[in-house]
């Protein structure tokens, strides 16, 4: 009976997702919301209320952005557009969000899946993020995933592996 169970949860390693992770905007913090709704909905209208200047986005400890040292609202905006443009049904859908203390200066961690489809095929792969809150905007992204997969999404969407 062990057996059944440890290999059925190694089918779906995903878990359980929270009750809004079906909506487009997800989460309890602001800028965790903000960051779903940007993803799902291409809604970056409060982008310069919630995205310091000086932000910046790593994968796997990789800095994004097209020349690597770019920062601000445009990092967000143009890789979040870059994936939308390239990735049919592009969706970040939510499972657990952890929101320390202070107004702010806090730190958020949040665990999602993002799905699409990449030249005609359908992947899933799955992300913890960690967000960095300074005097309440967003200051640094940082995701970890199965650099493996994210690569094989990176290059069916036209953008370069990273190593």
């Amino acid at each position: 009976m062990v057996l059944v169970a440890v290999g059925a949860a190694a089918v779906k390693f995903f878990g359980k997702d929270r009750d809004d992770a079906g909506d487009d905007v997800q989460g309890d913090d602001e800028i965790t919301r903000f960051l779903f709704g940007a993803a799902n909905k291409a809604d970056y209208d409060k982008a310069s209320d919630l995205v310091s200047e000086d932000l910046v986005m790593y994968t796997n400890g990789f800095r994004l952005g097209r020349s690597g040292d770019e920062t601000g609202p445009s990092v967000l905006i143009d890789a979040l557009s870059y994936y939308d443009d390239h990735v049919d049904d592009s969706y970040w859908q939510f499972y657990d969000e952890v929101v320390g203390s202070g107004k702010k200066d806090r730190s958020v961690a949040i665990r999602f899946v993002a799905s699409g489809g990449f030249n005609g095929e359908n992947k899933e792969v799955e992300f913890a993020g960690f967000l960095d809150v300074t005097d309440g905007k967003l200051s640094k992204i940082r995701f970890v995933t199965d650099l493996t997969v994210f690569n094989d999404m990176r290059q069916a969407a036209g953008a370069p592996p990273l190593h």
